[in-house]
């Protein structure tokens, strides 16, 4: 009987000499972690949140607070993406804008001349006003039927 007990005595010693590498390695483990996680807080810029599928969030901040929220989480890196697009084509159509100048609504012009009047009642040359109120510029030439009419000495007659 004495040997049955001592033969349970070392099965047990045994198993609790097992169960003591066991934890002491789980503790060692635990350890570890714990330093990586104080070395991951201490050198974040700002803070971290982790959530499991019911999605409460614990935020935690280089001093070690916890809060617990809960809330739920959107992806919005296509609506982020739409938004900085549409921003850049809005200051690109403000550019193009700003570089428009549109002529339009009736112009008084003379039948004669083909001076234009202004706002103020000023009679311009046709170049001025158009220039003034638009980005056009312009270069001279001689049509055909002006060239034959000024200068006819250039031109032999067609019969």
């Amino acid at each position: 009987m004495v040997k049955k007990r001592t033969a349970k005595l070392r099965e047990a010693n045994t198993q609790l000499e097992l169960d003591i590498v066991e934890r002491k390695e789980i503790e060692k483990a635990l350890r570890t972690s714990e330093e990586k996680y104080r070395l991951l807080i201490k050198n974040l810029p700002s803070i971290i949140y982790k959530g499991d599928g019911d999605w409460p969030v614990e935020f935690i901040d280089k001093k070690g607070k916890i809060e617990f929220i809960s809330g739920v989480i959107f992806d919005i890196s296509e609506r982020k993406q739409a938004a900085h697009e549409r921003e850049k084509l809005i200051l690109e159509l403000q550019k193009a804008i700003r570089h428009v100048k549109q002529l339009n609504g009736l112009l008084p012009i003379c039948s004669s001349c083909k001076r234009i009047r202004d706002d103020q009642g000023y009679w311009n040359k046709i170049e001025t006003y158009i220039r003034e109120h638009s980005d056009a510029e312009f270069t001279h030439g001689i049509c055909p039927e002006c060239e034959k009419r000024l200068y006819p000495e250039f031109y032999e007659d067609d019969v």
